[in-house]
């Protein structure tokens, strides 16, 4: 298998397209997956970016923190839902466990704390 270099901003990745979304998937493995769905025109993503790309940077050994624009990747937006800008969507082992919508920084700061944690064992 050939692999690409997703861009980064930051320790933000941007998915470009279904492959590097299953790609991410499968590497984030048991890890918390932060996706961003974004889009250049909206005001309230780009004010909450510097917060998301500095909670990359503070979780990176725990989480992977990625954007979608959708306006490149609608058709992943379409599939999960997603109907507003910004949402937040966390994934673990490939299933959807929380979302947010809104450029809410403290409510985001708390659901990373929240679900990077390690899993407890039962």
């Amino acid at each position: 298998a050939v692999l690409r270099l997703l861009r980064y901003r930051g320790g933000v990745r941007e998915i470009e397209d279904m492959e590097d979304w299953e790609a991410v998937k499968a590497e984030a493995a048991d890890r918390l997956l932060v996706v961003d769905f974004t889009a250049t025109w909206c005001g309230p993503c780009q004010h909450i970016a510097p917060a998301y790309a500095a909670l990359a940077d503070e979780y990176a050994d725990s989480a992977l923190f990625v954007k979608v624009d959708v306006d490149r990747l609608g058709e992943l937006a379409a599939e999960l839902g997603v109907t507003s800008m910004p949402t937040f969507l966390f994934f673990r082992g490939g299933e959807q466990i929380d979302s947010m919508r809104g450029a809410d920084e403290a409510g985001l700061r708390t659901l990373v704390a929240e679900h990077a944690q390690a899993p407890v064992a039962a």
